[in-house]
């Protein structure tokens, strides 16, 4: 087995493993009256590590996805064609989306919440629940391909124009409606950027790699 197969399966269990995490900081919200309100009495412990966990598995997740993109996209010429690409990511985030809403998110938030018609279609506008992930990967996939061949060209220099981007996504996120998770997706390009410019790096010669790292370490922590 190859260096490279080792280092995308790594790639792939990183992935897995960030989702996992995601499972659980959902699964330990119930504990800390974040989320919902059972009347159970607050853990601070879990409470911590649920916020712990919040700050950094859905930014690795993009960071890695992001390293695999690269890889495929511009070493082995794996996406071509955009509407072959979008329909493939629109098959594997916004169908399961779309099936999740309405078989039980929405119905949840009718049955429970008291939500109308018009609340439920803005939640399905907006990503109901957690399921907000899916609309965000999803944009930030047809941003990342369509400016892929600029992301390959300027490399680092395109890094400062994406932390404006988190920081303009950042602000419509706490300030402004949020349909299709525009906002999110501003806020998560520029960690699917790095993971982008680390495979970069590990696919340049012996001479080159190693150069960005510390930076991109810096990016990442950031």
């Amino acid at each position: 087995m190859t260096l490279k197969t080792n280092t995308l399966q790594n790639s792939d269990f990183i992935k897995l493993v960030m989702m996992v995490l995601v499972v659980l900081e959902h699964s330990i919200a119930v504990t800390t009256d974040d989320w919902f309100h059972l009347n159970l009495e607050k853990n601070i412990g879990l409470h911590w590590v649920g916020w712990v966990l919040d700050q950094f598995h859905i930014f690795v997740f993009a960071m890695v996805s992001g390293y695999i993109f690269r890889y495929l996209r511009i070493e082995r010429n794996h996406y071509p064609d955009f509407k072959l690409f979008a329909k493939k990511k629109a098959e594997r985030l916004l169908i399961p989306l779309l099936f999740v809403s309405l078989v039980w998110t929405l119905p949840i938030n009718s049955l429970y919440f008291g939500s109308g018609i018009k609340e439920c279609l803005w939640l399905l506008i907006e990503g109901p629940s957690q399921l907000w992930f899916l609309y965000m990967l999803f944009g930030v996939y047809m941003m990342a391909w369509r400016f892929s061949e600029t992301m390959e060209k300027l490399g680092l220099k395109l890094l400062p124009i994406l932390m404006v981007f988190y920081f303009i996504g950042y602000y419509g996120f706490t300030r402004l409606p949020n349909p299709l998770q525009i906002w999110r997706i501003f806020m998560f390009s520029p960690f699917f950027y790095l993971g982008f410019l680390f495979r970069k790096e590990d696919a340049d010669s012996d001479e080159k790699r190693g150069k960005l790292r510390p930076i991109l370490v810096m990016g990442g922590v950031f």
